[in-house]
């Protein structure tokens, strides 16, 4: 059982993605540790004849998980506290705080806010789910017959029918759910697409269509002439449509990267300034095909860079020094609420 503590161990110090040498270092010491107490306690005590063991291992047993406990509850303190401007990052992620769940057992999240009026519905994954704090706070005094909000959103779904993942996820459902709403629900009249795009279009991202993976270049053009056409039809509808390319993303703008626990228990300081190229080199060829099909659909296109980086620079930290994403991919609800307004056109009257 020693591997589990040290593999949990390493999560904290380390975040949620570990480089592999990490969790390799903690099996070998996990496997020492094994050898070690196996051959010079386990083996001694299990054929030791001294009348005590047994009352001596019940009592260490007790020692430790009352200790374990005090520490629990705060009574004696930890070694290392979080530092608070971290953990108030990593907390902060009830992305969908202030919505209604709409009744019906789902496999994807449906959400509801603001008034009865005309709907404007979203559509997306995770990285449209972190846009839920602003949406509800605009829509915060909608009632009656103004303007509402629908929220279609699947973590780890791209908004783009037929697309399955290697766990067995499906987009299908999502976009099935969708498109009855489009055809019955005469109240919407604005459509609004967000993605974290650049995580299904490569080779080990585990994305296909009709078996194909979206790394192939032929499944990568069906699934862009599917996003095409979707929009071209919405926009025939009528229904003003909004796509939002990707937020700037990096490892190291991971609040547990940017302040990394050591493994003497202490924390420390990582920050370094990530670009907007940076960011670009890998995933400037992807996005503009992405702003290219929806423009030529006839869909407004929105570039969080623009909002999100500063001279180049892709913001970090909010004006108090607290880091503006819980992870590594999503920003926090808090910074949303407050200072993300780019999706504010989508819900004015």
């Amino acid at each position: 059982l020693f591997h589990w503590p040290a593999l949990a161990f390493v999560h904290i110090v380390k975040g949620e993605s570990p480089k592999p040498v990490y969790l390799a270092d903690a099996l070998i010491i996990s496997l020492i540790l094994t050898v070690l107490t196996y051959y010079f306690i386990e083996k001694k005590i299990r054929h030791h004849q001294y009348k005590l063991t047994i009352h001596l291992l019940i009592g260490a047993f007790f020692l430790t998980g009352f200790f374990g406990f005090e520490i629990f509850q705060k009574v004696i303190p930890a070694r290392a506290l979080t530092p608070p401007k971290v953990l108030i990052a990593t907390t902060d992620k009830n992305m969908l705080h202030g919505f209604e769940k709409l009744p019906g057992d789902y496999s994807f999240c449906f959400n509801r806010a603001g008034g009865n009026g005309l709907q404007t519905l979203f559509v997306g994954d995770s990285n449209m789910q972190q846009y839920g704090s602003r949406i509800a706070q605009v829509l915060e005094h909608h009632v009656g017959d103004s303007r509402g909000a629908i929220l279609l959103t699947a973590g780890g779904v791209i908004p783009i029918n037929g697309v399955t993942n290697k766990n067995g996820r499906s987009s299908t459902d999502m976009m099935g759910k969708f498109k009855e709403l489009i055809a019955y629900d005469l109240r919407i009249d604005r459509v609004v697409i967000a993605a974290r795009w650049m995580l299904y279009f490569n080779k080990d991202g585990g994305y296909e269509i009709q078996g194909v993976s979206l790394g192939d270049q032929s499944a990568h053009d069906k699934v862009m002439d599917e996003l095409g056409t979707s929009i071209r039809n919405l926009t025939a509808q009528h229904k003003k449509v909004m796509l939002i390319l990707n937020i700037p993303t990096s490892y190291s703008l991971d609040p547990k990267v940017m302040y990394p626990r050591t493994f003497k228990g202490t924390y420390g300081t990582n920050k370094r300034n990530f670009t907007k190229e940076e960011f670009l080199h890998d995933n400037r060829r992807l996005l503009a095909e992405i702003a290219k099909v929806a423009a030529l659909n006839g869909a407004e296109v929105i570039d969080p860079l623009d909002y999100l980086c500063d001279n180049g620079i892709c913001i970090a930290e909010d004006e108090k020094g607290i880091p503006i994403r819980f992870d590594e991919g999503h920003l926090r609800p808090g910074y949303v609420r407050n200072h993300v307004t780019y999706l504010d056109q989508t819900m004015v009257p």
